[in-house]
Formats: structure tokens, C-alpha cells, sequence
């Protein structure tokens, strides 16, 4: 017998086993299914609070649109106001000036015209009597010369033949510089 009743005392021992385990069971069902409707309401605040800050940004978007719609609109009055008064401005000056040739004295414009002249003229008369003037002539034209013959040299290309024609040609300008002088201070 006391096989026997080492055969049910395991027997109610397997029973509370499975028992406990059925228990242990249940309730990690019920704290599974608490959990997943937990995260189930986390999830719908989440989407509802995602919804409300989306309204809330749409909402804001509109009204900044409208905001820079109607400021552009104000600017866009501002400019044609303007331009309006520019071109009222532009007119009345036009006509001004067309009223002011048309009534100008033209013997005043030709006495100021020969004025201006007459001023000129003395003016290159003086500098063409000045020995100044033809020594800043001279240095121009040696520099632009020995330039010109030293980018030849440079090149391989500066001959006795083009040396020989140069010196012709500062002699000649030097005569008809000091022929120039000379009539200058005649005739001037």
C-alpha cells in the first residue's frame, strides 16, 4: 500500500503542478493582454497627440500663407503706388524741360558755347608754347620705343636694318616737333 499511496500523493503533487502551472499560465495571459492594452491606448494617444500637432502645424502653415500672401499683396500696392507717382514725376519733368528748351536763349548758348572755346583754345595754345609739353611728348615716345625694341630683342627679331629705321624716324619727329614749336610761338 504504500506504493500505492506514494502513487497518488505524486499523483496530487503532478495535479498541483499542472494546476499551479494552468494558474501561472492564465495570469501571464491576462498581465499580456493588460500590457498590449496598455500599449494599445499609448499607441492611440501617440497617433491622437501626432494628429493634434499636424492640425496645429497645418493650421499655422495657413496662416502664415495668408500672413505673406496679404504682405505681399500690401508691398505689391506699395510698388505700383510709387511706380505710379515715379512716372507722374518723370512726366512732369519731360515737360518742364520741353518748356525749357523751347523758351531758352539761344544767343546765351552760343555766347557760352564760344566762351568754352575761346578757352580751349588758349588753353592748347599755352600748353603748345611750353617746352614741358614736348619733353613729356619726347619721354612717351622713347619709352614706347625701347619697349617695342626690347620686346624684338627678346624675340631674335631686332635688326641693324629696323635700329637704322627707327633713328630716321625719332630724327624726322624730332624735326617737325621743333617745326611745330616754332610756328607755335609765331603764330600763337
Amino acid at each position: 500500500m504504500s506504493n500505492s499511496s506514494s502513487l497518488g500523493s505524486r499523483q496530487s503533487a503532478q495535479d498541483k503542478v499542472a494546476n499551479k502551472s494552468a494558474e501561472l499560465e492564465s495570469s501571464t495571459r491576462q498581465a499580456a493582454d493588460k500590457a498590449a492594452d496598455a500599449a494599445g491606448q499609448g499607441a492611440d494617444q501617440v497617433n491622437s497627440a501626432s494628429r493634434e500637432a499636424a492640425d496645429k502645424l497645418r493650421s499655422g502653415a495657413d496662416e502664415a500663407g495668408s500672413k505673406a500672401r496679404n504682405a505681399a499683396d500690401k508691398v505689391g500696392d506699395r510698388v505700383d503706388s510709387a511706380l505710379d507717382k515715379a512716372g507722374k514725376k518723370v512726366d512732369k519733368f519731360a515737360s518742364d524741360v520741353k518748356r525749357g528748351i523751347d523758351d531758352a536763349d539761344v544767343d546765351k548758348a552760343k555766347r557760352e558755347a564760344r566762351k568754352a572755346a575761346d578757352k580751349t583754345k588758349r588753353e592748347v595754345t599755352h600748353l603748345l608754347k611750353q617746352p614741358e609739353t614736348y619733353n613729356v611728348i619726347d619721354v612717351v615716345v622713347l619709352a614706347s620705343l625701347a619697349y617695342a625694341g626690347y620686346k624684338r630683342h627678346e624675340e631674335g627679331r631686332l635688326g641693324w636694318q629696323e635700329i637704322g629705321l627707327t633713328t630716321a624716324g625719332l630724327g624726322l619727329f624730332a624735326y617737325g616737333q621743333t617745326l611745330l614749336r616754332d610756328w607755335a610761338v609765331r603764330n600763337l
